[in-house]
Formats: structure tokens, sequence, C-alpha cells
């Protein structure tokens, strides 16, 4: 079944229930828990393309990815990687992101308000 809406505020409101993508979310947001090896992290992303990420860039800014999807050593490329597309026109930049430092754990203070 595929449903189509004018944006995704649209699309959630009218789902007769949120339980089942509730449980797709969580599903998704325990991809990323302390206690995923690094192994298991890249099968997830590698068996669910497409997917969203949150980075921060070296220069500690906050970006959001699109379209992740994790692609394996082959015989056209010497070593893994981890795409993702940043962009909401009809261009987006290409993100490269090494598998082994995005699936590391970082922990940093955050301000209380």
């Amino acid at each position: 079944m595929v449903s189509h809406a004018q944006n995704w505020s649209l699309f959630y409101n009218n789902l007769s229930s949120n339980s089942e993508t509730n449980l797709k979310m969580q599903t998704i947001a325990d991809f990323n828990l302390p206690s995923v090896t690094e192994d298991v992290w890249i099968s997830n992303w590698s068996k669910n393309p497409g997917l969203i990420m949150l980075v921060v860039n070296g220069f500690g800014k906050l970006i959001l990815l699109h379209n992740v999807s994790y692609l394996q050593e082959n015989i056209f490329c010497a070593e893994s990687k981890v795409l993702g597309l940043c962009g909401n026109d009809k261009q987006a930049e290409v993100y490269r992101i090494d598998p082994s430092s995005a699936a590391r754990s970082i922990e940093f203070p955050a301000p209380a308000w």
C-alpha cells in the first residue's frame, strides 16, 4: 500500500494509528544505542538504506543527512563508506562518513535550560 500526502504532517495526522510507526521509529533509534557494536551498526544501515542521520561536522555544525546508505568494499571501491545527502532543493551535497567513526559513541555536556 502506498500513501501520498502534501506534507509529512498531513501524512501522520491522517494515519489511523501511530503505534506501528512508533515501533519502527523505536527500532531505528535503537540502531544507535551505545551497546550496539560497529558490525551490528553497519549491518543495520546496510539492511535499511534511505534513513536519515543527524551529525556534527568537524566545525561543530549540526547537519541532517538524508538517503543515508552504507556501501561496502567492492571491486570499484577500495574501502567501505557511509554516504548521505544534505540539501532540500534540486541539488544536494554528498557527505562521505568513515563507518568506524560514525559508529563510535560520543558524549558531551549539553546546556541546561
